[in-house]
C-alpha cells in the first residue's frame, strides 16, 4: 500500500486564484514541486514495512536525498519523516523499524468551495484513506495500546470501513485510564490542535491520550510528562515543541485562546509555574 501528497508552486491563473493558488494549481495538477510518498509492506518484518520517498519534479521526477518542509531548508530523508511518523533508522541495513502511516486528521485541511473542493464532497475519499491508514499495522511496536488506531476509531464511531462514515470532530480520548474525561475543553484548545498529529505516532508512548500525562509529573502515579512541558514549549532557549514548523507558529501566534498563557491559566488544570512567556 502507498500514499503520497504533491506539493504545488500555487503559480496558477485557475478560478480560485489568488485566494488558494496552491489548491487551484493541486485541482489542476499544475507546477508541482516535489512529491512525498511512502510505501507499506505487509510481508516487510513486523514493525520495519514503512519506507519513505521524495522526488524533485524540477530535476525528472528524480529519487531526493532531502526534502524542504519549511524556512529552514533541506532536511535528509527519511530522518526528517520519522521526527513525526515515529520510527529508528537502522544503520546497518538502511532501513527504518516501527513507523507508522499517519491519520488524514480532516478538521486540519484547507479547502476551496470557490473552485468545488468541500469537507462534504470529499468525505467518502477521506475515510477510504483512513481505512488504508488503519490497515498499515500503525503503532505496530505498541502491543498493549495502538493511539493511531484507536484515533481513526473515534473519528468513524460508525466504521472507518462503513461506506458513507463521516469525520467525527469532536473526538476526545474517553475513559478508561481516564482518556480527557473532565478535562475536555483543555485536550481540545492544546494536543488536539498542536500536538496530537504526531504524537499519536511517538515510539516512546507520549501519546498524550491521557489527560494524566498532561497534568502529572514524572514521579506521579500514574506518571506523567508535566514537567517536560514548559522546558520543550515554554522556556526561552529551548522552544523545540511544537516540533514541525506550521503548529510551532500556530502555537505562539494563536488567539482565542492563545496556546501559551492557556497553558499558564489555572483554570485549565495545568497552570504551568510560572507559566509561558508572552
Amino acid at each position: 500500500m502507498a500514499c503520497y501528497v504533491t506539493n504545488y508552486t500555487g503559480a496558477c491563473g485557475a478560478p480560485g486564484c489568488p485566494s488558494d493558488p496552491a489548491i487551484a494549481d493541486a485541482i489542476l495538477h499544475n507546477n508541482p514541486v516535489a512529491t512525498v510518498a511512502m510505501e507499506y509492506s505487509h510481508a516487510a518484518t513486523p514493525g520495519s514495512g514503512v519506507k519513505f520517498y521524495v522526488y524533485f519534479h524540477a530535476t525528472g521526477d528524480s529519487l531526493a536525498p532531502q526534502a524542504v518542509l519549511d524556512s529552514e531548508g533541506p532536511k535528509n530523508v527519511p530522518h526528517l519523516c520519522i521526527q513525526c511518523h515515529g520510527g529508528d533508522y537502522q544503520n546497518a541495513t538502511h532501513t527504518i523499524t516501527n513507523a507508522s502511516f499517519l491519520p488524514f486528521d480532516v478538521q486540519f485541511f484547507a479547502f476551496n468551495p470557490a473552485v468545488g473542493v468541500t469537507q462534504s464532497g470529499q468525505e467518502e475519499q477521506f475515510r477510504q484513506l483512513n481505512s488504508l491508514i488503519a490497515s498499515t499495522n500503525p503503532n505496530s511496536a505498541d502491543a498493549t495500546n495502538n493511539p493511531i488506531g484507536n484515533l481513526i476509531n473515534g473519528f468513524y464511531p460508525c466504521g472507518v470501513n462503513a461506506v458513507g462514515c463521516t469525520f467525527n470532530n469532536s473526538y476526545v480520548p474517553p475513559p478508561p485510564n481516564p482518556g480527557w474525561a473532565g478535562h475536555t475543553n483543555l485536550y481540545e484548545k492544546i494536543p488536539k490542535v498542536y500536538c496530537r498529529t504526531c504524537h499519536v505516532a511517538d515510539n516512546n508512548g507520549i501519546d498524550w491520550t491521557q489527560y494524566t500525562m498532561f497534568s502529572n509529573n514524572f514521579g506521579s502515579a500514574p506518571p506523567g510528562y508535566k514537567d517536560s512541558i514548559k522546558p520543550a514549549a515554554c522556556t526561552a532557549g529551548a522552544h523545540y515543541m511544537p516540533h514541525a514548523e506550521v503548529p510551532f507558529k500556530k502555537f505562539w501566534f494563536s488567539t482565542d485562546p492563545h496556546g501559551p498563557a492557556y497553558l499558564a491559566d489555572p483554570g485549565t488544570g495545568i497552570s504551568l509555574s510560572g507559566g509561558c512567556p508572552p
